[in-house]
């Protein structure tokens, strides 16, 4: 995972380990960003072979427009997490104080949406979607199973799927036998999974194996109030088992804990788990869309434009600042449309010019006239 965090300009060390777990690669604060961009970090961090989750914390856009490009290209294989500070109108005026710049809510929230990134509320958010897509692969829908040792929290896990739009849906019968020809009489076997405080390691192992291959459901929570059943380190090692088994997404939650097991992203609360899944199944609905095909702009001429750049060239091997008669005959080439101008050598030849286009001199108002030596600067060879 790698992060924009609190390390000026400076990677933390290779496979720091945070609190939960998870793995921080590189965490780089570009502070004012005097020469490196947001965006400089996401082409940096999209060919980073360690890299599998990338995670940012933004004020502003320097170049919004880019930013959306190469965000919708490198979340087409790589997620994006990001939060962004200065939605409130005093976290906006902070925003303003601290980098002179700040971009309003509803134009941010539509160019993270357009690039498929995932925008969170806060760290605690941040950290927890991060950690699941690092760990586990996309979910392939929004049916969870969840499975648990501790009716309340899974209730309160089956409220939060229905407020983030993730779906508890009843396991088929077939599933529901299976369940009840293993497990205690008294567990509840539609859905949420409830084995009772006496289930034990081995039984929430085999609760959790037998809803993952239900063709309902897409994700299974494993919800775990410890010391109860077998106790905390033997239903680790179940919950470890359970996702080297299956190819779905498997999320944990051990009630006061936060932690990664094995491959599993384990949260302290249920929500938190919730949370993080919905974010991880709306992220994996929109990779799944196909990218909208290229649409090559109209009214260019990318052959005229080659040739005039390589014959420039065989005249200037060294490369040059085009004169403004060569860069208007490469804008046009892409259909840049130049003011009209005139080349001049003094003050005279400038103000005959504007009295033949029926200008002002230099000075007033109308079409710009250039002295010899400026105006547009493309450089060839550059």
């Amino acid at each position: 995972m790698a992060a924009k965090t609190a390390a000026r300009m400076a990677p933390w060390p290779a496979a720091t380990e945070i609190d939960t777990g998870a793995t921080v690669q590189q965490a780089l604060d570009r502070a004012l960003k005097a020469d490196v961009s947001g965006n400089d970090l996401l082409e940096y961090w999209e060919d980073d072979p360690r890299t599998k989750v990338i995670a940012l914390y933004l004020e502003s856009f320097g170049n919004p427009r880019r930013f959306g490009r190469i965000a919708h290209r490198v979340g087409r294989h790589k997620p994006i997490v990001a939060i962004k500070s200065g939605r409130s109108t005093s976290g906006d005026r902070a925003v303003r104080s601290h980098t002179a710049a700040a971009t309003p809510d509803i134009a941010v929230e539509a160019l993270l949406r357009a690039a498929g990134v995932i925008r969170v509320d806060g760290m605690q958010e941040l950290l927890d979607t991060a950690r699941l897509l690092a760990t586990q692969p996309l979910p392939a829908g929004g049916r969870m199973a969840i499975v648990g040792n501790s009716g309340g929290p899974q209730a309160l896990a089956a409220d939060a799927c229905e407020r983030h739009g993730l779906v508890v849906p009843e396991l088929s019968p077939a599933t529901q036998r299976r369940m009840r020809s293993r497990l205690r009489v008294a567990a509840a076997v539609a859905n949420p999974v409830d084995l009772t405080a006496d289930g034990q390691a081995e039984e929430l192992e085999f609760a959790a194996l037998t809803a993952l291959e239900d063709p309902v459901v897409d994700v299974v929570l494993i919800v775990y109030t410890p010391p109860f059943g077998s106790g905390l380190e033997r239903t680790r090692e179940a919950i470890a088992r359970v996702a080297g088994s299956t190819n779905k997404t498997v999320v944990a939650c051990v009630v006061g804990h936060d932690e990664t097991i094995g491959p599993v992203p384990a949260y302290a609360f249920p929500e938190q788990a919730v949370q993080a899944v919905s974010r991880a199944a709306d992220y994996a609905r929109w990779r799944s869309r196909p990218a909208p095909p290229f649409v090559p702009p109209t009214g260019t001429d990318i052959q005229a434009a080659r040739e005039l750049v390589e014959e420039d060239l065989s005249r200037h091997p060294q490369g040059r600042w085009l004169d403004p008669a060569t860069a208007a005959r490469l804008l046009a080439c892409y259909g840049v449309a130049v003011a009209e101008f005139a080349t001049v050598h003094s003050a005279d030849e400038a103000a005959r010019a504007a009295a033949r286009r029926g200008e002002r001199p230099p000075g007033g108002r109308g079409e710009p006239v250039r002295p010899a030596g400026h105006g547009a600067r493309p450089r060839a060879g550059a």
